[in-house]
């Protein structure tokens, strides 16, 4: 492969690593948001929601307590630090890629971006997960407090 097409090809594995990187931040900063949310939404239930329920309406509050607890967690592991690959190698460490001609540096390169690429988009489809299901546990945490709170619904 002569080095124009390595090139077009690094910068292709590049543009994907930056998009992934992107979409990383944003997982963590909406995580951040509804982490403040369901925070807030527990101290609210602790300190008012909860009182006076009896029987079946109890039960359904601590349900909902349950469920909202269990997404913080998943929040919470969702923002929780994580060691990133780098796109690039630290030359002070790796002195032969200074020796490397152009077309072994650029397929090293590429190989070294790759492999960056794929394990920062495993740790970041995993934080997607971990989003995900706290979404869906607020949702049923949500909709358990809003039928604790209900009088005659359904009972």
């Amino acid at each position: 492969m002569d080095e124009d097409k390595l090139k077009i090809l690094l910068n292709s594995v590049k543009d994907r690593y930056d998009f992934i990187t992107i979409a990383d931040g944003a997982i963590e900063a909406k995580a951040g948001v509804l982490l403040g949310f369901e925070i807030t939404i527990l101290i609210g239930l602790l300190s008012f929601f909860l009182k006076d329920l009896i029987g079946i309406k109890l039960v359904e509050g601590i349900a909902g307590v349950v469920f909202l607890i269990i997404s913080i967690v998943l929040l919470l592991k969702s923002t929780w630090p994580r060691k990133y690959n780098a796109f690039s190698v630290d030359v002070f460490n790796h002195k032969d890629y200074l020796e490397k001609t152009e077309r072994d540096l650029l397929n090293q390169m590429l190989s070294d971006s790759q492999k960056a690429t794929l394990e920062n988009k495993d740790k970041s489809e995993a934080k997607a997960n971990f989003y995900r299901w706290s979404m869906y546990l607020l949702i049923v945490s949500l909709l358990a407090l809003i039928l604790s709170k209900l009088p005659t619904l359904y009972v």
